[in-house]
């Protein structure tokens, strides 16, 4: 668990991270959406380079969920 977001294993190449989730805290929980949102940018931004994780995509549009490698 990190600040902005849960990693939880996919397989043994990808990891999924997922925004935090407070119950009854919809305004704390967009905040962590919105974080993960821009942690997706950024790897948009910054493509592929051998320093930086690999970002393989969106893994759920509802949630924001990403997938890195």
């Amino acid at each position: 668990m990190g600040y902005s977001g849960y990693i939880c294993k996919a397989d043994e190449d990808t990891i999924i991270k997922h925004p935090r989730y407070l119950p009854d805290n919809e305004p704390y929980n967009e905040v962590y959406r919105d974080m993960i949102s821009t942690e997706k940018q950024t790897y948009e931004r910054l493509g592929n380079h051998k320093g930086i994780i690999p970002f393989l995509g969106v893994h759920d549009q509802s949630t924001g969920a990403i997938k890195l490698a």
